[in-house]
C-alpha cells in the first residue's frame, strides 16, 4: 500500500485524522502531558487526539503532510504513520485493520471523554466501576496500562478507568483472544462488558468503523 493511498482512506472514513511521523506525535505528548523526553517510547505515541490549537502550538503545517486548503476540525485524531518496511511488507488488510483499531481506541476516548466533560462519567461513578472491578483487580489494571505505555500522567482513577475502557474494548473487538494475557487480574470479562456498557455503547463506535470483514478498499 502507499502511504497517501492510506491517507486518502483515512481521510474519507474520518476527516479529523491525520498522519504524522512518530518524533511530531511525541512531541505534543511531551508538550502537553509532561512526559519525560529521555523515554525510549513515550505513552500512547500510536495515536491519540488533540485540540486543532494545542496542535498547532506545537506543530508546523508541513510537518502535518496535508493539502495547504484543507481545514482540519476543531478535534485532530493524531495517528503515527506506518514506517516505509511497514507499507512495503504489511498487506492491505493488515494495515487497515491496524488504523482502524487505532480509530476505534481514539473514538472510545473521545466518548468517554465527552461523558466526562458534561458530568456524566463522575468521579463518584468511576469509583462504583472500580468497586465493581475490585480494587485490587484495578491497580493490577494500572500497572499492566502504565508498563504497556498506555496511561499518560497524571493517570488519575478517572484517565486510568478512560484508558482502561478504551484498551480493553480495542482488544475486545479487534484481538479479543489477547484479553486474558493483557488483563490477567479480570476473572469475568462479560462483567466487564456490562459494566463499561453503562459508559458507553461500544457496538456503535464499532459500527462506525470499517472493519476489515465490512470494509477493506481496494487498490
Amino acid at each position: 500500500m502507499e502511504l497517501e493511498q492510506l491517507k486518502q482512506v483515512l481521510y474519507t472514513t474520518d476527516p479529523a485524522t491525520v498522519l504524522v511521523a512518530p518524533r511530531v506525535l511525541r512531541r505534543l505528548l511531551q508538550a502537553e502531558y509532561k512526559v519525560p523526553y529521555l523515554l525510549v517510547q513515550a505513552p500512547h505515541e500510536r495515536c491519540y487526539y488533540f485540540d486543532r490549537e494545542v496542535l498547532f502550538r506545537h506543530v508546523e503545517q508541513d510537518e502535518l503532510e496535508i493539502d495547504p486548503d484543507r481545514l482540519l476540525p476543531e478535534t485532530v485524531i493524531v495517528l503515527t504513520r506506518p514506517t516505509t518496511e511497514q507499507l512495503e511488507s504489511m498487506d492491505n488488510a493488515a494495515m487497515l485493520s491496524k488504523y482502524w483499531r487505532w480509530l476505534f481506541h481514539v473514538h472510545v476516548h473521545l466518548a468517554l471523554e465527552q461523558r466526562h466533560r458534561d458530568g456524566r462519567l463522575t468521579l463518584a461513578a468511576v469509583h462504583a466501576r472500580i468497586e465493581q472491578i475490585g480494587q485490587t483487580e484495578f491497580e493490577e489494571i494500572r500497572t499492566v496500562l502504565q508498563e504497556e505505555k498506555d496511561l499518560l500522567p497524571p493517570a488519575d482513577d478517572v484517565d486510568t478507568y478512560i484508558e482502561f475502557a478504551a484498551v480493553y474494548l480495542e482488544l475486545r473487538y479487534f484481538r479479543s483472544n489477547l484479553l486474558g494475557s493483557y488483563f490477567p487480574a479480570i476473572r469475568d470479562f462479560h462483567v466487564i462488558d456490562q459494566l463499561l456498557a453503562q459508559d458507553i455503547d461500544a457496538d456503535a463506535v464499532f459500527a462506525r468503523t470499517p472493519s476489515r470483514e465490512r470494509r477493506t478498499p481496494s487498490f
